[in-house]
């Protein structure tokens, strides 16, 4: 009740108050009363979409979603950014959020006055930490979560790449590159990077540490978790990041009967109420 009072105080409309006394009551809510293009179109809500690892804004689940939220009015964004297959990885994770809050000044300059943030895999990740270190959004859509560094089948594969990075750090040597230990949804490979990004992407203690970030986010940014029950993400279970976040009436646990890539398709109604509720 004390949240909901909190939100009460920041003057939220009578519908979001209701879907949260419900959220409070346990009661799913579905806000389609309230029109997507109806919400853009008065509240300008800018969507910034951050795809997956080694992906573009071109291909794979990004595309479905992009569609959605431009086919429901909202004012979205999509850029390609430094996980990216072009890019894969050419900047620091500050120099990563710098630019993910560029792209957020962008959607600001066209007269966004509220922003949500949605990520699909890797992009989940990097969402995550921007609302977390960096604060400033409105929102958070975390679809299929990607990358995890601090898993113990991760702190396992890349512990020699980790040595290895620290000692070329600690030489003076942290912005020569080299091949360091990386995956991709179980599939192991080794990627080329500086020692020092390497570091600030994989150390299981890190700001690429979702479990870490989840339990930095200010409980005013609400969360929309999304994962598929074929996706491994899934086995590691709802406490493993979902349960670190502070409570919000608005936070929302959805499982969907899908694989990684095809999670963000399987719930297209679930992303457009929970915006609606926004």
């Amino acid at each position: 009740m004390k949240s909901f009072l909190n939100l009460l105080g920041r003057g939220l409309r009578p519908l979001v108050l209701l879907s949260c006394l419900l959220a409070l009551s346990g009661v799913l809510m579905s806000c389609a009363t309230v029109t997507p293009s109806e919400q853009a179109r008065n509240e300008k809500v800018g969507v910034l979409v951050l795809h997956g690892k080694k992906g573009s804004p071109s291909e794979g689940a990004v595309v479905s979603l992009i569609a959605l939220l431009r086919g429901q009015g909202y004012m979205v964004s999509a850029p390609g950014f430094p996980w990216s297959n072009g890019r894969y990885i050419d900047l620091g994770i500050e120099q990563t959020l710098d630019e993910i809050g560029d792209d957020i000044a962008k959607l600001r300059a066209k007269g966004a006055t509220r922003i949500i943030l949605v990520g699909q895999s890797m992009g989940t990740n990097m969402a995550l930490s921007y609302a977390a270190y960096r604060g400033g959004v409105q929102g958070l859509i975390m679809v299929s979560p990607g990358h995890v560094p601090e898993s113990q089948g991760s702190r396992s594969r890349d512990k020699e790449s980790l040595a290895r990075a620290r000692e070329m750090v600690a030489q003076g040597k942290g912005d020569e590159m080299a091949l360091f230990a990386d995956s991709e949804q179980g599939t192991m490979f080794q990627s080329r990077m500086s020692a020092r990004i390497y570091l600030d992407f994989f150390d299981p203690n890190g700001k690429a540490a979702m479990s870490r970030a989840a339990a930095k986010l200010d409980r005013s940014i609400p969360v929309l978790y999304i994962v598929g029950t074929a996706d491994g993400m899934y086995q590691r279970g709802k406490g493993f990041i979902f349960g670190k976040f502070q409570e919000n009436p608005l936070n929302r646990y959805v499982v969907v009967n899908a694989s990684h890539i095809g999670a963000a398709a399987a719930a297209d109604h679930d992303i457009v109420d929970w915006l609606n509720c926004l």
